[in-house]
């Protein structure tokens, strides 16, 4: 087993632009009923949207696709962060979020068999 990681951070000025253009599409699009319902009960929504947005970023660099299995296992421990710890150990995956005023930055981590 090999790990891999990935690392996605995102100005919150840009996801704040492509908000204001898009609107609430964008996130209904981008984002889990759950994230949004979460993201949306926050004081700082955008922050949390960031943070989510740069954990998907992450996933990318670490070599997960959307249309693959582990992408979807990404989505359900995003959904719920509280119950999952953002551990999902059926797959090996891990996530950290962390969000500043102006930045968000989330680190992933899994095991691939190769």
């Amino acid at each position: 087993m090999s790990p891999r990681v990935g690392v996605g951070l995102v100005a919150l000025q840009r996801l704040e632009r492509a908000v204001d253009r898009r609107g609430a599409v964008l996130l209904e699009r981008t984002f889990s009923p759950g994230e949004v319902a979460y993201c949306e009960s926050q004081r700082s929504p955008l922050l949390h949207y960031a943070a989510r947005l740069a954990a998907r970023r992450a996933a990318l660099s670490a070599g997960i696709r959307p249309a693959s299995p582990l992408w979807a296992a990404l989505v359900r421990v995003l959904s719920d962060m509280r119950a999952t710890g953002g551990i999902d150990p059926a797959c090996g995956l891990s996530v950290s979020l962390s969000h500043e005023s102006d930045t968000a930055l989330a680190f992933l981590s899994w095991w691939t068999e190769t």
